[in-house]
């Protein structure tokens, strides 16, 4: 640590000692591998969280008390994590994350900034739940862990890894707590913007305080920012421009707005959103976006071309579900003009489950338009997908239709590995849509998935309890679904 910076941080900590109470008393606390812990927020004496943040440095953890704050701060730094403070052990001695809201002001001084929070930058930066494994750049390396309790440690509770602290679900499930909240209150706001962002939220929530205003708008070619187990919920998206503080405007405001590079959504849900103008409920320019193990699960769009509106860009989406959407021509609708390739617009083993659109026919699954690719190669590639019950209003709504995927394209779109015509895919987020006796997808449990189970024993092909293994308990399970009908 540098001289400049031991100084700076004594003399935080004398000017700012006798403001608040000292939690605990001597803050930042000094770790065994050159770094600083520092409580912040409530009766600490950081009650001003963005003065710790430009003190800190590279490797240092700032831990945020319990509340809520109206307030917008800026990451800036490389190798910082903002994590919320570990509670005493629940019963049964499992500790839990305290209860840390932000929301973007709309009065006072930061009222223009337009976020929550921002990211510029930052690599190996964290928020909410801290990384796995730290890596310093003096070599230092260890696996976190969180004691409960923090610098007054519970009795006979023991350093948890941060994926085992318990995430509360409270009475309304709008509230459903995650390490960390973020919130935007006004129309042309979002609870964080990202510019070139190459950080990490973990274990976040983002939604509006008020009805209004979007999650999350990631902007630049060298954004390589990932989200991962966050939920975008309760948000109401109007494609209102961006306002910043000084006056210019960004972005359109959606949930999830992406322009350029390649950002990665894993194991996030989106769900119960609405979405007001043309640019969806997810707004895609230009970017490599990777969407791994997410869900999207009834947000409406009726009068927007798509749930999820790419333009010009190429995401990729791996064991997804889409369940309950509604749209105007399609699931994802697809600008893809100047799209000549090599790569493809990609789903892998995603499951469309009761999407509906305008016409109640066409794009089920999506619908692409373009100037420049009337009857060329497709660009767009469906591998090992299954479908259920789409477009509900046909008599009756079953699995794949003709029109699901609608494009200029010929062949219409591209097969890798074949596609599953009237069952989805077994083990891609099965919550209370796949009985796990139904290997084969098809709706049913009978001979067909006996036969599949028997063929594959001994592989992890169709472990139907997820424990690892093809063995005995899975056909125990089987033989307990036999007969069963998939809902």
């Amino acid at each position: 640590m540098g001289i400049a910076r031991a100084i700076n941080i004594v003399l935080m900590t004398i000017c700012l000692s006798g403001s608040a109470w000292a939690v605990p008393p001597v803050n930042p606390v000094p770790t065994d591998y050159g770094t600083y812990i520092w409580y912040v927020g409530n009766n600490t004496q950081y009650p001003y969280i963005q003065s710790a943040l430009d003190a800190c440095g590279d490797g240092d953890i700032l831990v945020v008390t319990e509340g809520e704050y109206v307030m917008s701060i800026q990451m800036v730094a490389t190798d910082v994590t903002l994590r919320p403070f570990c509670m005493p052990p629940l019963p049964g001695g499992i500790g839990h994350w305290a209860d840390v809201v932000f929301i973007n002001p709309t009065e006072g001084f930061e009222n223009a900034n337009g976020y929550a929070i921002s990211m510029s930058d930052c690599a190996n930066t964290y928020v909410g739940e801290p990384r796995q494994i730290v890596e310093l750049p003096n070599g230092e390396t260890w696996i976190t862990e969180v004691q409960p309790g923090e610098y007054d440690p519970a009795p006979g509770a023991l350093p948890q890894r941060p994926s085992t602290i318990t995430r509360l679900q409270l009475t309304d499930p709008r509230l459903a707590r995650q390490a960390m909240r973020f919130q935007s209150r006004s129309i042309d706001n979002v609870a964080v913007y990202s510019e070139n962002g190459r950080g990490t939220f973990q274990s976040c929530a983002f939604s509006t305080a008020q009805g209004y205003g979007g999650g999350v708008s990631v902007v630049g070619d060298d954004s390589s920012i990932e989200f991962i187990k966050c939920d975008f919920e309760w948000s109401i998206a109007t494609g209102n421009p961006l306002r910043f503080a000084d006056g210019t405007l960004g972005p359109p405001v959606t949930v999830a707005t992406i322009e350029g590079g390649s950002p990665k959504f894993i194991d996030c849900t989106f769900e119960n959103n609405v979405a007001g103008g043309p640019t969806g409920v997810i707004y895609d320019v230009g970017s490599t976006t990777h969407w791994e193990d997410c869900r999207f699960i009834n947000n409406f769009a009726p009068a927007c071309p798509g749930n999820i509106v790419c333009i010009q860009s190429m995401p990729l989406f791996t064991r997804c579900r889409f369940e309950d959407l509604t749209s105007w021509k399609g699931t994802v609708f697809w600008e893809s003009t100047g799209i000549a390739g090599p790569d493809y617009l990609g789903f892998y083993q995603c499951n469309f489950i009761r999407c509906q659109t305008a016409d109640v026919i066409h794009g089920a699954v999506a619908w692409v338009e373009c100037d420049d690719c009337e009857d060329q190669p497709p660009r767009i590639l469906l591998s090992d997908c299954g479908f259920r019950q789409n477009q509900e209003m046909l008599a009756p709504p079953g699995g794949w239709t003709q029109f699901d995927v609608w494009t200029p394209y010929y062949p219409m779109f591209r097969i890798g590995n074949d596609l599953r015509l009237n069952g989805v895919v077994p083990g891609v987020d099965i919550d209370g849509d796949l009985l796990t006796g139904d290997l084969t997808g098809d709706g049913l449990v009978d001979t067909s998935d006996l036969q599949e189970l028997m063929t594959n024993l001994g592989t992890c092909i169709h472990d139907s309890d997820f424990n690892g293994v093809v063995d005995v308990e899975d056909l125990l399970g089987f033989i307990q679904m036999y007969g069963g009908v998939c809902q």
